[in-house]
């Protein structure tokens, strides 16, 4: 095998300050069967967070002189005092000392039921071979939750119908550490 077909490849570590912002559109309906009557309430709030995380990848190159690289990645952060995880995919280009790069991956919101996709956008600059520093800014997909409760109280029924939305996107700003050094 040649010795420069993985040169260029390196394992890597790296933590961040996330900025978290998550907007969250609401639309409640409360009706009631006796007396017959209806309400709608909208609500929109947003939360902006700022929280610590980790990562871990490795990026592959197939030749020192290639620029085209890819790195699987692992995740953890916080997210609002809860945990935010997930796997990722960079896609890149290195135009040396900088590169440029996308991001996809699946993440898991501790406080929201299901798993999330993501996309992002991000630029590091190298600092020497064995660190750089980072931003990105990381789009998830909306989270919708509906709820509904129904009470009875006497002759009269009431029900809650909850519908919410929320958008959340972040930007980390972060350090890298390369175990192999090399550019």
């Amino acid at each position: 095998m040649n010795s420069t077909v993985n040169a260029g490849s390196e394992f890597y570590l790296g933590a961040d300050v996330l900025g978290h912002n998550l907007k969250t559109s609401s639309t409640t309906v409360v009706t009631q069967t006796s007396p017959a009557s209806s309400s709608t309430t909208f609500g929109d709030t947003t939360k902006d967070t700022t929280d610590i995380g980790f990562r871990t990848g490795y990026k592959f190159k197939s030749r020192l002189t290639d620029r085209y690289f890819w790195a699987p990645e692992f995740s953890l952060a916080t997210f609002d005092k809860k945990l935010l995880y997930g796997t990722h995919l960079k896609f890149g280009y290195e135009f040396a000392p900088i590169e440029l790069y996308t991001t996809l991956g699946v993440s898991r919101i501790e406080t929201f039921t299901d798993n999330r996709l993501n996309i992002g956008l991000g630029m590091e600059y190298r600092l020497s071979n064995q660190s750089s520093i980072n931003v990105e800014f990381v789009h998830y997909d909306n989270i919708n939750e509906d709820t509904s409760s129904t009470s009875t109280i006497g002759l009269s029924t009431i029900t809650i119908n909850t519908d919410s939305t929320r958008k959340l996107n972040s930007i980390k700003i972060g350090y890298t550490y390369y175990f192999q050094g090399s550019i």
